[in-house]
C-alpha cells in the first residue's frame, strides 16, 4: 500500500520542460510534510506528518480537513478495507466509517503506543506491521500481535504476500511466514545487514527496498535475494506498490519515481518534475485514471497515467504478444464479478497462430481455487491461438474471502490471488 522544480530550468532545457512537467502540486501549504494516500469511491485521503488527514472530492482540486476525532495529527499510514479506512498515528490506529467524517481509536488487544507503517488488506483480515505483525480476522475490531522468530527489535516496516506465504520487510532483512503470522523465519539469505523499507510481490517475484542499497529481487519465493545493479543501485527505495502488471517504487534524496513493467526486472524513471526530496507514498485513484504521490515536506503531487506509460487494465492490447502473461484481476478486491486478462504468444518456431498446433495455439485451463486449494471452477478449458484474452469472472454464489485463479498453457503456470468483498 503511497508522491517537484517546475520553473527554475535552464533555456537550453525548455524542451525537456515541456515534456517532464506533467506532476501538478495540489493542496495547500499545511499538507507540506504529506506521508501517506488512500482512496475510497470519490474521495481522496491525504495524512501528514503535523496536520492530519485531508480529504478531497474533485481528484484533489480543493481539500478540506478531517481531524475529529484523531487524538495525534501525526499520521504514518492509511488504508481502505471496504469503505472502513485505517490510519495510524504515531501511537495509535484510528478508524473511520463515514468517510473521515469521525475516528475513533480501532486497537483492541494492541492498546496505545502500537503504530502502524504499513497495511495489508485480505478481505476481513487486516495485517499491520509495526514493532512486530498486527493480526486482525475481523476487520481490524480485535488485534494479536505476533513477534515470534522475528528480529529482537522486531521493527517490521511492510508486509506483503505470495502465495501461501507472508513476507515481512524488517530493519533486519527479510523474514516469512506460512501459517498466516503467528511464526516467522529469515528469508534466504543477502539481506540480514540490511535495514528494509517496503517489500511488494509482482508476479513470480519478490521485491524489497533498501535504506541505502536499492532493491533487490527473489525469484525464488525468498531463497535467495540478488541486488538490482541499475541507476539507483545506492539509493533510498522508500515505498514498492502494483497496479495491475505494473510494480511503482518511490525514492528517498531526490530520485524520484520509477516504473518497472515486467515485475521489477528492468525500470523507467517517471520522476521528471517532481522536487528533489522524498517520495514517500503513491496510490491510484479508483475514479480517475491519475497517480498520487505524497512527497514529505515537499507536498502532495497528481499526474495523469498516460503520461507515465500506464494503460488502462480493462483494454487488452491487440497486438499478438510475445510471451505469456496473467494480469492481476480488475477491480480487485470485487463485488460480484471481476475481468481477468491473459495473453498466449506465438511459438518461436511456428510464428503463425492461424495455422493451427503448434503454431500458437495450446490448450488454455484458467481455474478458480478457494483459499484451502480447493477447485472452485473452471473459467476456461479449451484450446486458443495466440492472442490476448480477457473473461468475466461472477461470484455472486461464492461467500467474501480470498480466491485464487490459475492460468495453464501448456508448459506455462501461472497463479494470482483475488479478494472477494461483499
Amino acid at each position: 500500500m503511497k508522491n517537484f522544480l517546475l520553473g527554475l530550468i535552464l533555456n537550453s532545457f525548455l524542451f525537456c520542460s515541456f515534456a517532464y512537467a506533467q506532476w501538478v502540486q495540489v493542496g495547500n501549504t499545511s499538507m507540506g510534510k504529506s506521508s501517506s494516500v488512500c482512496t475510497n469511491g470519490n474521495y481522496i485521503f491525504v495524512g501528514t506528518g503535523d496536520n492530519g488527514i485531508f480529504r478531497s472530492s474533485d481528484n484533489g482540486d480543493s481539500w478540506e480537513s478531517v481531524n475529529n476525532g484523531l487524538a495525534l495529527n501525526t499520521i504514518e499510514s492509511m488504508a481502505n478495507s471496504s469503505g472502513r479506512l485505517f490510519a495510524s498515528t504515531y501511537y495509535d490506529i484510528m478508524t473511520s466509517t463515514d468517510d473521515g467524517n469521525l475516528w475513533e481509536p480501532y486497537h483492541n488487544g494492541l492498546g496505545d503506543g502500537y503504530p502502524a507503517w504499513d497495511f495489508l488488506i485480505e478481505g476481513n483480515s487486516i495485517y499491520a506491521s509495526g514493532y512486530g505483525v498486527y493480526y486482525s480476522s475481523d476487520d481490524g475490531a480485535n488485534w494479536i500481535r505476533y513477534t515470534s522468530g522475528l528480529p529482537t527489535s522486531p521493527v517490521v516496516r511492510s508486509i506483503t504476500r505470495k502465495g501461501n506465504k507472508l513476507f515481512a520487510a524488517t530493519v533486519n532483512g527479510v523474514y516469512y511466514s506460512e501459517d498466516n503470522g503467528l511464526n516467522w523465519n529469515v528469508a534466504g539469505i543477502g539481506l540480514n545487514d540490511y535495514k528494509l523499507w517496503c517489500i511488494v510481490a509482482s508476479g513470480n517475484n519478490i521485491l524489497a527496498g533498501t535504506d541505502t542499497s536499492g532493491i533487490f529481487i527473489s525469484t525464488d519465493d525468498g531463497s535467495t535475494w540478488t541486488k538490482l545493479q541499475n541507476d539507483f543501485a545506492n539509493t533510498q527505495v522508500r515505498f514498492l506498490t502494483t497496479y495491475g502488471n505494473f510494480v511503482l517504487a518511490g525514492f528517498g534524496f531526490g530520485w524520484g519515481i520509477f516504473i518497472s513493467s515486467d515485475n521489477g526486472l528492468t525500470w523507467i524513471n517517471k520522476g521528471q518534475g517532481l522536487a528533489p526530496l522524498y517520495t514517500f507514498v503513491l496510490d491510484v485513484t479508483g475514479n480517475s485514471p491519475s497517480l498520487f504521490a505524497a512527497g514529505g515536506a515537499t507536498g502532495f503531487y497528481r499526474r495523469p497515467l498516460s503520461d507515465l506509460g500506464i494503460t488502462s487494465l480493462d483494454q487488452p492490447s491487440l497486438a499478438t504478444p510475445e510471451k505469456f502473461l496473467l494480469s492481476q484481476n480488475y477491480p480487485n478486491p470485487f463485488n460480484p464479478t471481476t475481468k481477468i486478462r491473459y495473453a498466449i504468444p506465438t511459438s518461436p518456431l511456428n510464428p503463425f497462430p492461424s495455422q493451427g498446433e503448434g503454431h500458437g495455439v495450446r490448450s488454455v485451463q484458467l481455474k478458480i481455487f478457494d483459499v484451502l486449494g480447493n477447485k472452485v471452477v473452471t473459467i476456461v478449458n479449451e484450446e486458443q491461438p495466440a492472442g490476448s484474452y480477457e473473461v468475466e469472472f461472477n461470484a455472486a454464489e461464492l461467500a467474501s474471502g480470498i480466491y485464487f485463479y490459475k492460468l495453464q498453457a501448456g508448459s506455462f503456470v501461472e497463479t494470482k490471488k483475488m479478494i472477494l468483498l461483499r
